[in-house]
């Protein structure tokens, strides 16, 4: 079966993909002025997204924002391109984030995937907070 991975986390943040050989599936910087070819925002907020040139989430200016306004309740998903990782046991996911949550109301930012286009979503990680945080993720799933 044609294992497909699409990854969801919220955010400030750049992502580096890879799998036990540290072979790099995918590399964002999100440096650019528009979000990068074949990524895509989904459900709640989908119209919040954007390319800030801040670096609030540390590193390199660049980082890809979901802005509180307007305001929505419900989930919102930024989603990188399909990776085939047929054959591959475990992947692990690197990635910068900042939180800014002015309104103290708590907040699940983490990673899913899915292998039937986005029908249903398994979490493979999240953490759940309501603070300002500065963070630096590495996440291994298999």
């Amino acid at each position: 079966m044609k294992r497909t991975l699409f990854l969801t986390f919220a955010l400030l943040l750049s992502v580096a993909i890879y799998a036990q050989s540290k072979v790099s599936y995918i590399r964002e910087t999100f440096d650019s002025e528009e979000i990068p070819e074949g990524w895509i925002t989904t459900g709640e907020g989908a119209e919040n997204w954007s390319i800030w040139p801040t670096y609030q989430a540390g590193g390199d200016p660049g980082e890809i924002k979901l802005y509180w306004r307007p305001s929505f309740v419900g989930t919102s998903r930024l989603v990188s391109p399909a990776v085939n990782l047929t054959g591959i046991d475990e992947v692990v996911f690197s990635f910068k984030g900042f939180l800014d949550n002015y309104m103290d109301v708590p907040h699940q930012i983490g990673i899913a995937t899915t292998s039937d286009d986005g029908t249903t979503w398994n979490v493979a990680s999240f953490d759940r907070t309501n603070k300002y945080e500065y963070n630096s993720k590495q996440r291994g799933i298999t």
